[in-house]
């Protein structure tokens, strides 16, 4: 998304985009995702961002990781289907060669699909490995960003009790 700089009045989410633009880790962001991916960054920080509001320097970290296991998820499921895409088709090329006459089957064929069948369904067993592993870094990503904000709604909450407290002691 592409904001126009004649725009006199910035929106929240143009506003939210600017500064993450300006944000000192934005570069590094654009150089590790391709285009589609930094749209879709941009779109789930304004998201996390209306969601959370005051948002600090370490939810600021915290909310780019979360985004960025996110991404490397997304990325991992898009492989994922593509290798199952090529299982698919290595099957239908395996029994299309088994259900010839065997005369006419041509083993070397054969044992070349299904060496590249046994290749991608262990490329299939990697990528659930490895979309296990990033799906257990995002949940704790999410629980660490609850349990950071968690705490400092208690300390403000604390604090607002013990300004009533102090305040009712006075009187």
């Amino acid at each position: 998304r592409k904001i126009q700089p004649h725009t006199l009045v910035l929106d929240d989410e143009d506003d939210i985009i600017i500064k993450l633009h300006n944000l000192y880790f934005w570069n590094e962001i654009k150089d590790q995702l391709m285009p589609n991916e930094l749209t879709s960054f941009e779109a789930r920080w304004v998201a996390l961002h209306k969601q959370f509001q005051d948002v600090l320097a370490t939810d600021q970290m915290q909310i780019k990781d979360l985004i960025i296991l996110e991404i490397l998820i997304n990325r991992v499921l898009s492989e994922k289907q593509k290798v199952i895409t090529t299982i698919s088709r290595l099957e239908r090329q395996l029994k299309l060669e088994e259900d010839r006459p065997i005369d006419e089957q041509d083993t070397g064929l054969m044992l070349n699909i299904e060496t590249q069948l046994n290749a991608a369904m262990a490329s299939q067993n990697a990528r659930t490995t490895e979309h296990m592993k990033l799906q257990e870094k995002k949940d704790a990503k999410f629980k660490d960003l609850k349990a950071t904000r968690d705490q400092r709604f208690k300390q403000l909450e604390d604090s607002r009790t013990s300004f009533f407290d102090l305040m009712k002691t006075l009187d």
